[in-house]
């Protein structure tokens, strides 16, 4: 359930549309300090770090992106970040399921479903591929869902 809102959250700066879905298989959540973070990107000696925004830290001067931190935590699976009070969190995944409706507000989300989906997984799925893409009429409203996973050779199923 927290990791629902936390999408909720992270989707909310992306667009205005309800998230139905938003489901992980096999998540990891990785835990970094500012410091860290600013020393993974090698700076070091850094009495004092700050949160710049929702993606930045200043590491004494040096303002840095906080996803090459988590990049270079690990790699493979990437999905996003956040960042709360003075730590960040890293999610990892192999798959992602996500369903947004698209209501009258948000219809264009459903008008190019791998757009869409694309512009989706820069946010939920960094380092995941777009296996499959759609848009179906449910209820009345249309979802478009995007399934993202981290090997294409292989038929994704959510476990």
């Amino acid at each position: 359930m927290r990791f629902f809102f936390l999408s909720l959250f992270l989707l909310t700066s992306w667009a205005h549309a309800r998230l139905l879905q938003d489901e992980v298989s096999g998540e990891v959540v990785l835990e970094l300090t500012l410091k860290q973070a600013c020393e993974l990107q090698g700076h070091q000696e850094l009495p004092l770090v700050e949160a710049v925004g929702k993606d930045k830290i200043d590491c004494m001067g040096k303002i840095i992106l906080i996803a090459p931190s988590c990049l270079k935590k690990r790699s493979d699976e990437f999905l996003k970040f956040s960042l709360e009070e003075k730590k960040i969190r890293c999610f990892y995944g192999k798959q992602v399921l996500l369903s947004l409706a698209c209501d009258e507000r948000d219809k264009n989300y459903c008008l190019d479903s791998k757009k869409s989906c694309l512009s989706l997984g820069q946010k939920f799925a960094m380092k995941l591929d777009l296996f499959r893409h759609s848009v179906v009429e449910r209820e009345k409203e249309k979802v478009l869902n995007c399934l993202f996973d981290s090997s294409k050779n292989e038929t994704p199923s959510l476990k």
